[in-house]
């Protein structure tokens, strides 16, 4: 029966694949920031580090890593240097680190610190890639500050972070998992159905 139940759900979660990535820059004022200090090092629920996680840092270190929180103009956020987040690329604890998902997902939005064109972010639906996202999509590529950006419109269950020169920081990863459409319920509930029926027949 769980043998079943797992098929039509890998089935019904397939069916809603997307082919295309839409990239969205929310915001890129350190105003927008504060509100996300609280949760800049915590993953989406059924999400975790496959192999070596990144390094998770605070505050800026000149030519390792530079804090997504640090204010670069306008409005300070207070306490800005002990807000964590992630980082990878050569000084930090790995060059490429990649995220993990228990389920497939249709978007992620993360907040992206000091974009650089040595930057790139991979988005994997099994073995197979699906997407790679380039500062290029969120111009200009300055090195400074930070940008909130939102990915959507694919399917995937890794995402891979990684930098070949100083560092890639992120932080705030967020996640929508593939929605199980109305008439999946009803097949699963009719599913449990049939396993209940089945065990009191057994119990008979």
């Amino acid at each position: 029966m769980r043998k079943y139940l797992a098929t039509a759900i890998a089935a019904i979660m397939l069916s809603g694949a997307a082919h295309a990535a839409t990239v969205t820059k929310l915001a890129d004022a350190p105003a927008a920031w504060a509100g996300l200090a609280a949760t800049s090092t915590v993953l989406p629920v059924g999400a975790g580090w496959v192999g070596t996680p990144p390094a998770t840092r605070q505050g800026n270190l000149a030519g390792i890593y530079r804090s997504p929180f640090e204010p670069t103009g306008g409005t300070t956020l207070a306490d800005w240097a002990t807000v964590a987040y992630f980082a990878v690329g050569p000084g930090n604890d790995t060059t490429s680190a990649t995220l993990g998902f228990d389920r497939k997902q249709t978007s992620m939005t993360f907040l992206w610190g000091s974009p650089d064109t040595y930057n790139s972010i991979k988005f994997f639906d099994g073995v197979d890639l699906q997407f790679t996202l380039l500062t290029s999509a969120i111009v200009p590529a300055t090195g400074l500050g930070a940008s909130l950006v939102k990915i959507s419109d694919l399917l995937f269950d890794s995402v891979a972070f990684h930098s070949t020169s100083n560092a890639l920081e992120f932080s705030n990863v967020t996640t929508t998992p593939v929605p199980l459409p109305a008439a999946a319920w009803m097949l699963l509930s009719g599913l449990a159905g049939l396993g209940v029926l089945s065990r009191r027949k057994s119990a008979a």
